[in-house]
């Protein structure tokens, strides 16, 4: 075969595999048009996830407003992504923009009534709208929408407990606690439920059970020792706040070494206790804390150590001038220095400062048993059983046997009262 043969069958099967290639690309012109539209599509959904990742970001980081403007971006290039809504709910709530933010959630929860993050948030939203029954819905939506997570029963027991519903709360817990054996949220909740339920024994116990499963968090720790302080539990309290102490971020924390003289005194170390509440008022800070002052000078009382009493109600008063602590440890004072006179107008001055403190009504009354009133003591102290509500068997005990003292005195007084007719 000559050179110009070879050229021309060379030619020809080129111009060949050409026709093919364009008859195919004539062919699948429609196929290509869609496979681009799909791929923009994919790129547009990239961008926008990218995108919202970055505002999640922006938001974690409390850029607000960098936040607000790039999920409203994305939400302008796709409208129907449920998760850019809530976030840009989330954000608007953080700003306290209460209505818009629940407007951002219902259009999240309208494109997806399965996103359970859209009725958690409404919860919340709801809930500092005072709503507390919307509220409820949201938070038992979620449940049911997610039953693997803990956060959301906590939630709706939570809201149960600010309603007071300490039953149905407690309930609650203890019907989904199978579902989160593991979980120390549970267990921290139901203890700080059984609290409030006036049953401090249990609350240590759901709050050791809850220490167990998160020994690292320090909260539940916190709320274990308040609680064993509570239960009368007061060796293990000590052990569980020097613990905390031990903590070098914990060290310095004046409410925990409050907590720990508190032990101390329950465990009868009343000098430790003395020591620990001495160098607590000894600092800068202890100098203005009236609380710490007042818990020192009833100490003081107790081991009628008078010098320090008479500084600690001293210094009570002057940091809290219209309150009623100072004037009853002026009142403890000058009873023990023997000057009841001086001691029944300090309670007296202290009584009418406090409407809830059945303290000051009980000292009077037994510095008036003393000094022979008991008529008078047997009225104060009745004062004092109504305040403190009944709570107290001891108060009734006493009562009774002041008015038993009562009515001996006034037979003896005049032997033919028991003969009168009433």
């Amino acid at each position: 075969m000559n050179t110009i043969q070879t050229r021309t069958r060379l030619i020809l099967s080129l111009i060949a595999a050409a026709g093919l290639s364009i008859a195919s690309g004539c062919a699948s012109r429609g196929y290509t048009k869609e496979a681009s539209n799909a791929a923009q599509q994919r790129a547009i959904q990239f961008r926008g996830g990218v995108q919202l990742s970055m505002a999640q970001q922006q938001f974690l980081a409390g850029d607000l407003d960098k936040a607000l403007k790039t999920v409203d971006g994305v939400i302008a290039a796709n409208p129907q992504v449920a998760a850019a809504h809530v976030l840009r709910g989330r954000v608007l709530s953080e700003r306290g923009a209460l209505e818009e933010s629940r407007r951002s959630f219902l259009t999240a929860e309208s494109l997806d009534p399965a996103n359970v993050e859209a009725q958690y948030y409404l919860g919340i939203v709801y809930e500092r709208f005072s709503q507390p029954d919307e509220a409820m819905n949201r938070y038992k939506r979620a449940m049911d929408l997610d039953r693997a997570n803990p956060q959301y029963v906590v939630a709706a027991a939570e809201m149960l407990v600010a309603q007071n519903k300490l039953e149905e709360a407690d309930a609650l817990l203890v019907e989904r606690r199978g579902d989160f054996e593991a979980n120390a949220g549970i267990r921290q909740l139901q203890g700080q439920i059984a609290l409030l339920r006036s049953d401090p024994a249990a609350a240590a116990r759901a709050l050791r059970e809850a220490s167990m499963l998160a020994p690292d968090d320090h909260n539940i720790r916190e709320d274990l020792a308040r609680a064993q302080l509570v239960a009368q539990q007061h060796s293990d309290a000590l052990i569980t706040l020097d613990r905390l102490l031990s903590i070098e971020a914990n060290r310095q924390r004046r409410d925990l070494r409050s907590m720990r003289a508190q032990a101390l005194i329950g465990l009868d170390r009343l000098g430790d206790a003395r020591t620990e509440l001495v160098n607590l008022t000894s600092d800068q800070a202890g100098t203005r804390d009236a609380a710490a002052w007042f818990e020192l000078g009833k100490l003081c009382a107790r081991m009628n150590d008078l010098d320090r009493l008479r500084f600690a109600a001293g210094r009570v008063v002057s940091l809290w001038p219209n309150r009623y602590e100072g004037f009853m440890l002026r009142g403890m004072h000058a009873s023990l220095s023997g000057d009841t006179k001086a001691a029944i107008q300090h309670l007296d001055r202290a009584i009418s400062l406090t409407s809830t403190d059945a303290r000051p009504l009980i000292l009077k009354a037994v510095l008036l048993e003393e000094t022979g009133r008991t008529h008078e003591a047997v009225e104060v102290l009745s004062r004092a059983i109504e305040r403190d509500g009944g709570r107290d068997p001891r108060l009734m005990e006493y009562l009774a046997a002041l008015q038993l003292r009562e009515g001996t005195a006034a037979m003896q007084a005049d032997p033919n009262a028991a003969n009168i007719n009433p």
